[in-house]
């Protein structure tokens, strides 16, 4: 399953965007949707440019635990 984050501060279109991926992501996995996230206080820009800050409790955390629970090959990165 998929996980979709989008942010409180993106201008309406994106958000119109995430939900139509978020739909179209449930639709392709016959009903298993992906989890979302609405991160509060971020735009487009500041949720990646967040990302290992010290007071990142929104979504790094959360995104460092996926990558190592990853079946998939291991990238490292400054933020582990």
């Amino acid at each position: 399953m998929d996980d979709l984050a989008f942010a409180e501060l993106d201008p309406e279109p994106f958000r119109n965007e995430a939900a139509k991926l978020s739909e179209g992501l449930c639709r392709r996995d016959a009903g298993a949707c992906p989890r979302t996230r609405d991160l509060p206080g971020h735009s487009h820009i500041s949720e990646i440019a967040h990302l290992g800050a010290s007071d990142d409790t929104a979504f790094g955390p959360e995104s460092r635990r996926a990558q190592r629970s990853s079946p998939g090959p291991r990238v490292h990165s400054a933020i582990d």
